[in-house]
Order: C-alpha cells, then structure tokens, then sequence
C-alpha cells in the first residue's frame, strides 16, 4: 500500500530495458500480504506486461478469486498465479482464521481452470504451502487434492519463525517430522 505507483512503473521500464537488451526475460513476481489489494495492481500489471514485455506472477492467498473481473484480468495478463493454501479444508481454514475460505478456493480455482481453457491460454496455476508439524501428516493427501483441481505445480517450504515467534515452537517440524 505505500509503494508509489510512479516509482514501481520507473522500475519496470528498466526491468523490460534490461530485458530487452539482454534478450532474458524476466518475471516480476508481486507477493508479500495480499498483492491483489493494492488498488493499481492489475493496471501497472498490464503496463508491465504489454509496454514493458515482463512476464508476470502474483502469490495471492486467494480471496480476490472469487470476483469475476479479477479472475479474468489474472488470465489475460499473468504467466503464473501462486495460491497459498496451508493444508486441507478445515486446517486451511482454521490457520487462515476464515471459515469455508479452503471450499471457495477450490470453486475459485475451478473457474480460473475454466476461464482458462475457454481462453486457450493463461496463467501456470501453482500453490505454496508451508509445512508444519501440525499439516505433515496430510501433505500427500493435499498434493492428491491439488492435483484433482488442476494445479499444475505445487512449491513448499518448511515453517520459519521470524515473522510469528510465538507460533513457530508449537508447530515447527523436528527432525523426525
């Protein structure tokens, strides 16, 4: 919410400058608290895209998937969508503090799969996961499930502390997790 939008588009001329010269593409990936919630996301997402020739990727945990017109501006401009999700239904829910969000991510992600195949093109469909000791267990369960959706390619990492001190002992792998 304080990056200036002027700044950012500054940034991403010298992005598709260096791109071009260097014949790399490259991808701007935004993550970090909720990126769909910054107001000029889409609009400098295209500028991005279609001005500067930059591939682009968002990791969103996944509820401004259920507006239609977000669904469809992440299909036409975005090469990868990165969906958070923690575990299966009611420990996804219950980490995310959102009841039911676990169900509307899979009906979201459906009409993301849909729209897309209509379209004939559109984002590589990813999920991020952390795992802990309390999801582990599961965590051939979720692939299965992912992979039922049509999630493409699934990414995961193990818990770390920094950012929840106080969550992190409880839920930490050890090492025979």
């Amino acid at each position: 919410t304080a990056a200036s939008p002027g700044d950012v588009l500054r940034f991403g001329a010298v992005l598709g400058e260096y791109s071009k010269q260097a014949r790399r593409n490259i991808l701007v990936s935004w993550l970090g608290g909720e990126p769909l919630l910054w107001p000029p996301l889409f609009e400098i997402s295209r500028l991005f895209k279609h001005s500067f020739g930059l591939r682009l990727g968002v990791t969103t945990n996944g509820t401004r998937l259920k507006s239609a017109e977000a669904r469809e501006r992440l299909i036409e401009d975005f090469d990868q969508l990165i969906i958070s999700i923690d575990g299966l239904g009611a420990f996804h829910d219950s980490v995310r503090g959102a009841d039911g969000l676990f169900a509307q991510l899979r009906q979201s992600i459906a009409q993301v799969r849909e729209r897309k195949a209509q379209r004939g093109r559109g984002p590589l469909l990813r999920v991020n996961t952390i795992l802990m000791r309390d999801n582990i267990h599961a965590f051939e369960d979720l692939c299965c499930a992912l992979a039922a959706w049509g999630i493409e390619e699934l990414t995961f990492n193990a818990l770390g502390g920094r950012d929840r001190p106080e969550f992190f002992p409880e839920h930490r792998l050890r090492p025979e997790d």
